[in-house]
């Protein structure tokens, strides 16, 4: 549905479609623009050689722009940029297949893992380990552990996986963390966290969970440990003082 939308421009959303669209809304302009659908754009320009300054530049002013507009029932997009909303809708699948497990007969317990982007819904509670960003080895010692329970886990970052993640603001890479992970009431919201706290400083994101049951874990490039209240009252066993 996404793809048909972007090639014609327009059209009336199915009821997932429009809740992806205006979720992703509403994060962007919470962010203050550090989650952006059309970030795959710059990921691409990236893709050969670094961009020179007039490329930059021209990106981030079309990040600045509006992308869609809704007129009645229909979305209309104003954009000539490729939209991607992978960093909310694979939470979002993980909470509704997570949903539809737990309504079946029988079950009690459900735990849904959609490669790091984790969903729990049950009456006991299950013991997650996070995965230390400075280590490659399968077997190595986990940064940490967590007790989850009805709630949603993302881990984010370039460790792993390469330089992949890039501030929409400036439309340049992210050089300051290495990993987030988030536990968050569902996955959706954990799944866009752990993006928007990749690209915050460490600061700002950890203000953006004052007033909220999120809880967060941030590892800087050097090494430094940012967290919060909440994760460390889910935290089972950790390794976090070696990294100081």
């Amino acid at each position: 549905e996404l793809n048909c939308w972007q090639t014609a421009g327009h059209g009336i959303p199915s009821a997932d479609f429009a809740w992806l669209l205006l979720e992703a809304e509403k994060w962007l302009t919470q962010s203050d623009g550090a989650f952006h659908p059309g970030i795959e754009s710059v990921q691409m320009a990236y893709k050969n050689a670094v961009p020179n300054a007039l490329m930059l530049e021209q990106l981030r002013l079309a990040l600045k722009a509006p992308l869609f507009d809704w007129r009645n029932a229909e979305v209309h997009k104003l954009t000539s940029l490729n939209l991607n909303f992978n960093s909310l809708a694979k939470g979002r699948i993980a909470d509704m297949a997570c949903r539809a497990a737990s309504e079946l007969e029988g079950v009690e317990n459900v735990l849904i893992n959609l490669g790091g982007d984790l969903r729990h819904s049950g009456n006991q509670p299950i013991e997650v380990s996070i995965a230390h960003p400075f280590s490659s080895a399968d077997n190595a010692i986990p940064l940490t552990q967590i007790k989850i329970q009805n709630q949603g886990v993302a881990t984010s970052g370039h460790t792993h996986r390469g330089a992949h993640l890039y501030d929409p603001r400036t439309a340049r890479p992210i050089n300051q963390i290495a990993q987030v992970t988030v536990i968050a009431a569902n996955a959706a919201s954990a799944d866009v966290l752990a993006t928007i706290f990749c690209v915050l400083e460490p600061q700002r994101s950890l203000q953006f969970t004052e007033s909220s049951q999120i809880a967060c874990l941030l590892v800087a490039n050097d090494g430094q440990i940012y967290t919060n209240a909440q994760f460390k009252s889910q935290m089972s066993s950790s390794i976090l003082e070696e990294l100081k």
